[in-house]
């Protein structure tokens, strides 16, 4: 009798297809892992620029502006500040005249939406400010 020594080719293929499942399964789940970490990063990155443009908005807004565009690090930054409302302070009673004293208005609310775009990703942000407005 002769010993029959090795793999049959039936082993052998079933080896192989598990062997190549394994690999392809182990491909999508470290793909999915990279593409995650990349969307975790560029959420952090834009999360730290509107940190950063929050003061740059403001700024320009103080000096007459009511919309633009920039670029921070790579992230694109576009901006709309809206008037919601204008008033005056309160009226006081002036002895000296013995009248009511009313001012004009001194002060706006703005709505300021920005939006910010990195690679794919965009987010959008919207916040109120009170701008003081005195008359030299």
């Amino acid at each position: 009798m002769r010993s029959i020594k090795g793999f049959t080719l039936i082993e052998v293929l079933i080896a192989s297809i598990i062997l190549f499942s394994t690999i392809a399964l182990s491909t999508q789940v470290f793909q999915g892992a990279i593409i995650s970490s990349e969307k975790a990063a560029d959420h952090i990155k834009i999360s730290a620029i509107k940190m950063l443009s929050l003061d740059f908005i403001s700024s320009e807004v103080r000096k007459g502006e009511r919309k633009g565009s920039f670029s921070n690090m790579g992230v694109m930054v576009s901006w709309q500040a809206n008037v919601i409302k204008k008033g005056a302070p309160p009226a006081v009673f002036n002895f000296d005249e013995n009248q009511m004293q009313y001012f004009e208005d001194k002060f706006e609310v703005l709505e300021i939406s920005a939006t910010f775009q990195f690679r794919r990703l965009v987010d959008t942000m919207k916040f109120k400010e009170l701008y003081w407005h005195e008359k030299s």
